[in-house]
């Protein structure tokens, strides 16, 4: 399965996403490969990073990319269960590219206009590429990111709302909140759901899992209907 983990505007969690699906996915047992698109390097970064931690947690395969990463994507696909690509607006063609070969699409959006304006022109991007798109359709869904953990708080019923009925933007039920966690185990090279007791975030945990499964059956749903 390919997941491209994708969004033209910087600092809405695309990396941290990417990298905890193939950390999470790596400890089910899931031979997973993470390729970094993005020349900043962040997911290469926290990779290396990882591979520093003793004991070793579990493993996630990288390569060097090539200069076609859309047909490496497609050539690696055969070999490991899970393929992650994290790309940004740095990497647009090799987004748009392997958007057209990709099982799934995770467009990470926080609350904000710049980022909201930002989801809907990688998703009018996306419909674009249907056309070209193994399926007939780019299978893409927004992450609803950083939501604050104040109950109160109206920004998700707003940002949900405005994505799914004034954009028309297909909206995953999970929603990752914001939480000191995920910068924590960014700087470590560990999943969330790896985190020693002293740092653990069982909600956070707790919702990287429940992205992780309702992607899974996106996914089977997907490939059923094709099977038919």
């Amino acid at each position: 399965m390919i997941v491209l983990v994708a969004n033209e505007k910087g600092g809405v969690g695309k990396t941290s996403v990417a990298v905890n699906l193939a950390a999470l996915a790596a400890s089910d047992g899931v031979r997973t490969l993470l390729l970094d698109t993005d020349p900043n390097g962040s997911t290469t970064g926290w990779l290396a990073t990882r591979g520093e931690v003793t004991p070793p947690p579990a493993e996630i395969f990288t390569l060097m990319l090539t200069t076609n990463a859309a047909r490496m994507v497609a050539d690696q696909a055969g070999h490991y269960e899970l393929v992650i690509v994290d790309a940004g607006a740095a990497a647009w063609d090799t987004l748009l590219s392997v958007s057209r070969q990709a099982d799934l699409v995770v467009v990470p959006v926080t609350p904000g206009q710049f980022e909201v304006d930002s989801t809907n022109r990688v998703f009018d991007s996306l419909r674009a590429m249907d056309v070209k798109h193994i399926r007939g359709k780019v299978p893409a869904y927004a992450l609803l990111n950083q939501i604050p953990t104040n109950a109160k708080s109206k920004e998700e019923s707003e940002l949900r709302g405005f994505l799914a009925n004034d954009c028309g933007i297909p909206v995953l039920t999970t929603v990752l909140r914001n939480r000191k966690a995920w910068r924590e185990c960014s700087k470590a090279g560990l999943g969330i759901h790896e985190m020693p007791a002293s740092q653990a975030d069982a909600k956070s945990a707790a919702e990287i899992r429940a992205l992780y499964v309702e992607l899974a059956a996106i996914a089977a749903a997907d490939a059923q209907l094709t099977q038919e």
